[in-house]
């Protein structure tokens, strides 16, 4: 990655911030979940109905291997991203930004903090997904993060990152 766009990116990031999850962002979760831009690059496409959300939701708040942030730029929140199966050494996550079109290197920034964030805890050696191969976007930013493509099938593409390769190529 040249110098320059490397510098551009840690500019942008002074205006962006990654909190955990608070009970109050329920409802803001679900709205942007529920954006068709976000659905249709999920494994699960459908529409979530409030009580649905609302069940997980709850369990989320709870829960000790899961961790979720809200992804926040110029102070509003912009987008979410949660870590899975936390009390493994290889965690999964997903995330998602709320618009369609975001500024340039704001999802390359979300993810950097984020892996940041959960390779910072010292039980975490590994992160895994799963992306659809029609999801072009995610596929190259997984691949600037340095996430090793490990298996596909069907329309799906499983991904792995070691933490010694985000320590190596970190963007942040």
């Amino acid at each position: 990655m040249p110098l320059d766009h490397k510098t551009e990116l840690k500019n942008l990031a002074t205006q962006c911030d990654l909190r955990p999850v608070k009970a109050e962002d329920k409802d803001l979760i679900l709205e942007m979940r529920n954006q068709s831009h976000v659905r249709e690059n999920m494994l699960s496409s459908g529409i979530i109905q409030p009580e649905d959300h609302k069940k997980w939701f709850e369990e989320l708040i709870k829960a000790n291997d899961k961790a979720f942030f809200i992804f926040t730029y110029n102070d509003e929140p912009a987008g979410v991203i949660g870590f899975y199966d936390l009390e493994k050494d290889t965690a999964n996550w997903s995330f998602y930004l709320e618009n369609p079109n975001p500024p340039k290197g704001l999802g390359t920034i979300m993810c950097s903090m984020g892996l940041n964030r959960i390779f910072g805890r010292s039980d975490i050696s590994k992160i895994r997904t799963i992306v659809l191969d029609k999801n072009v976007k995610s596929l190259r930013l997984h691949e600037r993060l340095g996430f090793n493509k490990i298996g596909q099938n069907a329309n799906m593409v499983k991904l792995e990152l070691d933490q010694n390769t985000h320590e190596e190529i970190s963007l942040l």
